[in-house]
């Protein structure tokens, strides 16, 4: 088992290839400085050390052969790495001194979406030029210390999907009411109303609160699903489950308790099967495997 104050790693497989093959691109930290690694998949697992320096708090993401590396909080910028270069830096841009940048989505290849932790809006970026779009306000969505905490996206279809973690800074970064899932359209970069019947705007809320890791789309289901952790050591959340096409929460695929702890990550196989990194009160993490039709562990 892993000590959640270890070395953390978040591993990106992209489908593209290296000199042929396709690789996992492994983003690392000591928590002092970021690095990254990469995997070969052509059957002698091959691993290439180091492979780009980035910041110690980076996330990356895929698309139209490239990385981009999200380097967040006091790195203010995105990355974007040339595998057919041997994973040099192509361009680098900031997304503004103390945003704390937490993820990008890309429309095409001249338009991206950024969420910013420390900030109310979602930056639009063309990621070829580095220049500003434009901003979508998400202020409405703020709890009591005047933030939203809007962090993970997903573009399905026309719609872009943003997690509202709604935490609150001045108490131990714990949930404040009621947390969401934002929804914008990506022809408009206007905010979608989740709830038609509600006066105002509306996003997608919650069963959960706190939702902290990537917010996913699986093909098979046709489903989102986001882990909210909820408070930190306490089996208060679990896996949630949104659909895409009614903009609403279908409740937990997994809970917290079934899993055993705060799910950090999960995948979803074509094969029935899920696979999620728990941590446990002692914020041990371990890694298992379970059914997502019950909804139960399967093993460790």
């Amino acid at each position: 088992m892993l000590n959640f104050k270890g070395i953390m790693l978040a591993t990106l497989l992209v489908p593209a290839a290296s000199a042929g093959a396709e690789f996992a691109f492994v983003t690392t930290t000591d928590y002092e400085t970021g690095s990254s690694s990469v995997i070969l998949f052509d059957g002698s697992w091959t691993t290439e050390i180091d492979a780009a320096s980035i910041h110690s708090d980076a996330i990356s993401r895929w698309f139209g052969g490239l990385v981009y590396v999200v380097n967040r909080e006091n790195g203010d910028n995105i990355q974007i790495l040339d595998p057919a270069d041997g994973f040099s830096t192509l361009r680098q841009f900031s997304t503004g001194n103390g945003t704390n940048p937490q993820d990008i989505a890309l429309v095409d290849e001249a338009k991206a979406y950024i969420t910013l932790y420390d900030a109310n809006h979602l930056l639009i970026m063309n990621p070829v030029t580095g220049a500003q779009l434009g901003t979508i306000d998400l202020s409405a969505f703020a709890d009591g210390d005047g933030l939203c905490e809007n962090s993970r996206l997903c573009v399905v279809g026309d719609y872009l999907f943003v997690t509202i973690q709604r935490v609150d800074r001045n108490y131990w970064w714990g949930p404040s009411g009621d947390s969401y899932v934002a929804v914008v359209d990506c022809e408009t970069d206007a905010l979608v109303d989740a709830d038609p019947a509600t006066p105002g705007v509306q996003a997608i809320r919650l069963q959960g609160t706190n939702p902290y890791s990537d917010i996913a789309y699986d093909a098979v289901s046709e489903r989102l699903h986001v882990s909210c952790v909820g408070w930190w050591a306490v089996n208060d959340g679990g896996l949630e489950i949104i659909n895409p096409a009614t903009l609403a929460s279908e409740g937990f695929l997994i809970t917290e308790a079934a899993a055993g702890g705060d799910i950090f990550d999960f995948a979803l196989s074509g094969g029935g099967k899920g696979y999620a990194v728990v941590a446990n009160s002692s914020f041990f993490t371990e890694l298992i495997n379970f059914n997502p039709a019950s909804g139960t562990k399967v093993a460790r």
